[in-house]
């Protein structure tokens, strides 16, 4: 979490939690972090894409990671910084998971080898941090 700190000056983290189950969901983001960024109480989801998988599998699993993120985000009435840290040939098999951003949510798409060094979120963007 003090990488996002570093990162994106003005961001604060009240608590962070990791491989947490959440209720209802089904599923257990790699990190989860609560805070402020950009003056909205958001919520801040982390992935880690390792691949070992076909590029359509990524692209699908992906896309209903972050389903999930906007829809518990939303009936918490938080904003979402979604991240999906990832090796470059994943990342680009996944950035079309995350067309349609929505109101109040930003993704950033980076080389997991960058962590620490991640662009903004810009709200209703994804940003992709890697050559894709």
């Amino acid at each position: 979490m003090d990488s996002m700190r570093k990162s994106w000056r003005g961001t604060e983290i009240w608590a962070g939690w990791s491989e947490v189950q959440i209720p209802g969901l089904r599923t257990a983001p790699d990190a989860l972090a609560w805070g402020r960024f950009d003056g909205q109480e958001t919520l801040f989801w982390l992935e880690v894409e390792g691949g070992g998988t076909s590029g359509k599998k990524i692209m699908e699993r992906s896309a209903k990671r972050f389903r999930k993120a906007i829809l518990y985000a939303k009936e918490n009435n938080l904003s979402l910084v979604f991240v999906l840290l990832a090796k470059p040939w994943t990342g680009k098999a996944a950035r079309l998971a995350f067309i349609g951003v929505p109101e109040y949510t930003a993704v950033i798409v980076a080389d997991w080898k960058k962590f620490g060094k991640l662009s903004v979120p810009q709200w209703e963007r994804a940003v992709l941090s890697m050559t894709v």
